[in-house]
């Protein structure tokens, strides 16, 4: 199969005009025109539908765009892969992570990377650890530091990192030593990205548990500034309480110990660039 050809139908789908998807690839229309009845030819069925509002996708064309996805993501690998060996290492290469605190450390590494191969494009991506997980997985992705998740992807540990609740002062339940995920269900609960999975929502649903609602929020300060009001309780990550060490909030243990493994999500190798194993390895050698 012809990843050119390939390369033309999908950029005509993602265009939706064929004269646009030409004016992209640096065809004229009607080269594109030739490029996509010669896919067509070589799978044996119509791939594209017109009508006034674009171009669309046959029902066997929708049944084959992963494959074709596929594809190109091979191709782009290939390439690069001949660009490395060559010294002439070009390409891109997307990086995340789910915590800030490894933030200081990703950029230094970043800043590094770009030094020595200037030619690579590197986009840094956040998101929750099962966002950044997903985008590993699905090849959005290439590089992400976040918890333990399932995936399509190799899996490094950094450290054991745990859960931590945050309680007003004037809380009754501040007068605990540790608290139990039922005690947290006895007051409103602020929720840090709401409506998404994250090591707060896995934790309930290992216990069977919703907690009551109460406010929410994107931002782990902004959820401390809430408890420091009285508007609630939380969970942080301990690795994040330093960056709310000033608030007036007391800060409890759970029993038993909400573990959260931190690490790595590093595109499997079967489709990993030489991008992607030149950061991993400059991350690790910090």
């Amino acid at each position: 199969m012809d990843p050119i050809k390939v390369r033309a139908l999908l950029t005509a789908l993602a265009a939706g005009r064929l004269a646009k998807a030409a004016d992209r690839l640096g065809y004229t229309p009607s080269g594109m025109s030739r490029l996509i009845a010669g896919l067509e030819k070589d799978v044996g069925t119509a791939l594209l539908l017109r009508d006034r509002s674009g171009l669309r996708p046959t029902a066997s064309c929708q049944s084959l765009l992963p494959a074709f996805q596929d594809l190109l993501a091979a191709d782009d690998r290939l390439t690069e892969k001949i660009q490395a060996l060559q010294g002439l290492a070009a390409g891109s290469l997307t990086v995340g992570a789910a915590y800030s605190r490894y933030y200081p450390r990703l950029s230094k590494v970043m800043a590094q990377f770009s030094g020595q191969f200037p030619g690579i494009k590197v986009q840094f991506v956040e998101g929750t650890s099962s966002e950044l997980a997903t985008a590993v997985s699905d090849q959005r992705a290439d590089f992400c530091i976040i918890s333990e998740r399932e995936g399509d992807f190799s899996w490094t540990l950094l450290q054991e990192d745990e859960l931590i609740a945050l309680v007003p002062e004037a809380h009754p339940l501040a007068a605990k030593d540790r608290l139990t995920v039922q005690d947290l269900c006895q007051a409103p609960f602020i929720t840090i990205y709401p409506s998404q999975e994250t090591d707060n929502s896995r934790l309930f649903a290992s216990y069977g548990l919703t907690p009551p609602e109460g406010y929410s929020t994107a931002d782990v300060l902004a959820g401390a500034h809430m408890v420091e009001a009285g508007l609630g309780l939380t969970l942080v990550n301990a690795m994040t309480i330093e960056q709310i060490q000033d608030l007036q909030v007391i800060k409890k243990p759970l029993w038993p110990a909400a573990k959260v493994p931190i690490g790595v999500a590093l595109a499997k190798e079967a489709v990993r660039s030489p991008a992607a194993d030149a950061f991993y390895r400059l991350f690790f050698a910090e």
